[in-house]
């Protein structure tokens, strides 16, 4: 496994439905693809082993994007049961298909 990915991370926030989403964005080179990682509950974005996952994929010529369906006021909040709201979180995961394909960068790995 690979240690460090070649693809150069950038810190996105896509537009909800009102929210905002905060993403990783990496694009390896004349990378063709991408998959998205979408995180509701448990781990983030910025979890090891996520990123390790994604480097590896990264190194692989294949783009990247690790994101959270939740706000992080969402994903503090216990009991509110956005975690479980699947419309909702289908929704956001529609939102950010869209961002993707609007993106001068990525529209093309879609």
């Amino acid at each position: 496994m690979s240690g460090a990915s070649s693809a150069e991370e950038t810190a996105v926030r896509i537009p909800a439905g009102g929210v905002h989403l905060d993403g990783i964005l990496a694009i390896p080179e004349g990378t063709a693809s991408i998959v998205l990682f979408v995180h509701g509950s448990g781990s983030s974005r910025l979890s090891p082993r996520n990123r390790q996952v994604a480097a590896v994929l990264q190194d692989n010529g294949i783009a990247t994007l690790l994101f959270d369906l939740l706000t992080p006021e969402e994903a503090a909040a216990v009991g509110e049961g956005r975690r479980f709201d699947i419309p909702l979180l289908a929704q956001r995961l529609g939102h950010a298909m869209d961002w993707v394909l609007a993106q001068p960068s990525t529209k093309r790995c879609a």
